[in-house]
């Protein structure tokens, strides 16, 4: 049986899927009596990328239905292979098309990447969120990443390229990953973090009535957070030379043990 391709956009719902349903001998197959028509799909090499739902009998004697694509049946482009079952009374099934299956074919858009977050998602993305146990979206990430960005001392395109050059040990990929995780979750409750005033520190009565000390990380920062940055190769405390401009000379310089205020020189 040779049937044509459906070829349709990405995140697109129409064009309808449209066909005539036919039985072995490729006679129409009458859809008067049937209890349901309903359209399945599953992505060329991905089980579990799959769509689907129920048809629209346009003309039941002639066997003639079409589907419209959901949102979530076009999420992922590639090509597809299709098939529609029938209800009949009785419980009885019939899955069609009789021999192979409808191939369905999502384009993918054309899309600028500098408008598409998932190029910008560097430290961590959806699916590291939901395998830390926690569901996000790509925006609060990229929001998270660029908290973490700043507090770590080092900007995104130099990670990005330490990444590809394989220069940056998997202990400190980790360490921002499950940093932007962390501050992505914090962001839920402390939404207006943008906005905050730069502080030294600020004294808070705790629970018991004492006197208890927030930082500037801790209005500005998620506490996992900040302990994982402060274990980055780069921050570390430890002591570095540089050259001071006024005499050429040489002077030791010791960091902070805190995130981002020690800037090493190349990375690990």
């Amino acid at each position: 049986m040779n049937i044509l391709a459906h070829i349709i956009k990405q995140h697109a719902n129409l064009p309808l899927f449209s066909v005539q349903l036919l039985d072995e001998h490729e006679l129409p197959i009458d859809l008067t009596t049937a209890t349901s028509v309903t359209f399945r799909s599953q992505l060329v090499g991905d089980p579990s990328a799959i769509g689907g739902g129920a048809c629209t009998i346009d003309e039941a004697a002639a066997g003639l239905v079409s589907y419209e694509f959901a949102n979530s049946d076009t999420q992922i482009s590639g090509t597809y292979l299709g098939t529609i079952t029938i209800g009949w009374p009785s419980s009885k099934t019939q899955a069609l098309p009789f021999s192979d299956y409808y191939l369905i074919v999502v384009e993918p858009d054309l899309v600028d990447d500098v408008d598409d977050p998932d190029v910008d998602l560097v430290f961590a993305t959806v699916a590291d969120a939901r395998s830390m146990g926690y569901e996000l979206t790509e925006e609060r990430l990229l929001r998270a990443q660029g908290h973490i960005e700043v507090m770590c001392g080092r900007m995104l395109d130099a990670i990005q390229d330490a990444i590809d050059l394989e220069v940056i040990s998997a202990s400190d990929v980790s360490r921002l990953k499950k940093a932007t995780v962390y501050q992505a979750v914090w962001i839920g409750s402390n939404d207006d973090i943008e906005e905050r005033t730069d502080v030294t520190q600020i004294r808070t009565a705790g629970l018991s009535g004492e006197s208890a000390t927030l930082t500037a990380d801790g209005i500005t920062l998620a506490p996992l957070a900040r302990r994982l940055l402060i274990g980055l190769s780069w921050v570390r405390s430890r002591s570095v030379r540089t050259t001071s401009r006024r005499t050429g000379g040489r002077m030791s310089l010791t960091t902070t043990n805190g995130p981002g205020w020690g800037s090493m020189n190349g990375w690990r």
